[in-house]
């Protein structure tokens, strides 16, 4: 009898595919969410770069991304009891620029204020003009107590022209134009006194006549006689 060899088969064994544990899935989800978030924030970023161009806003301190010479910016302060807004104008090109607008209470100043802030920029010498808007709450003028038509903005201690331009809903509202920066207040105005000039008494010494007498000289003249008389008369 022939024996027959049996074949032997192999078995292939088929891995089967493990899945991930939950932590891991956790981990991408968070991964891709950190990613979108700084997405998120780069992307308005650059939209609040751009918005900054166009328009200050906002903070005390404000960033100017580029403006070129002759062109006018308007912003608006916030932090700075008093100042409003208003409008920068540059007289040369400006980069990555920064005015800052900060409140100082050190500023000496004797007479009943507002408020006392400092403006500040090492892009000073590229800005040609700034006009600020103010505007004070009538309550807060009561208490200081300054009237309103006492209201002048000071540089350095030194008077700026201060317009009033309206008064509305409890607040009143000045203008004001710079051409460069410091130390400012809002405060009362500087009363000037003017004193008379003091007028000296003239005396005035009486002036004496002086009488200048004359005196009439006569001359009489001697009638020549004799022979020399005789001589002239054939002459006359």
């Amino acid at each position: 009898m022939v024996k027959k060899k049996r074949g032997v088969r192999k078995r292939v064994s088929k891995k089967k595919e493990v899945a991930p544990p939950r932590k891991m899935k956790m981990r991408h989800k968070q991964s891709w969410a950190i990613i979108g978030i700084f997405f998120l924030l780069s992307v308005m970023t650059i939209i609040s770069l751009q918005e900054q161009e166009m328009s200050l806003t906002g903070n005390a301190v404000q960033t100017v991304g580029f403006i070129k010479a002759g062109s006018v910016l308007d912003f608006q302060v916030q932090g700075v009891p008093g100042l409003n807004d208003g409008t920068v104008t540059f007289s040369e090109d400006v980069r990555n620029g920064v005015i800052k607008f900060e409140e100082n209470k050190n500023i000496p100043f004797t007479r009943p204020f507002y408020s006392k802030f400092t403006i500040s920029s090492e892009d000073e010498n590229k800005i040609a003009s700034l006009k600020l808007n103010l505007g004070l709450e009538q309550t807060k003028l009561d208490r200081v107590p300054l009237s309103k038509f006492d209201v002048q903005l000071f540089q350095d201690g030194n008077p700026i022209e201060t317009t009033m331009s309206e008064v509305k809903d409890g607040t009143v509202y000045y203008t004001a134009t710079i051409t460069s920066f410091g130390d400012f207040v809002i405060g009362k105005e500087e009363v000037v006194i003017i004193k008379a000039p003091v007028v000296k008494e003239v005396v005035v010494e009486p002036v004496v006549e002086e009488t200048v007498i004359v005196e009439e000289v006569v001359v009489v003249k001697e009638e020549e006689s004799g022979f020399f008389a005789w001589v002239r008369s054939l002459f006359e």
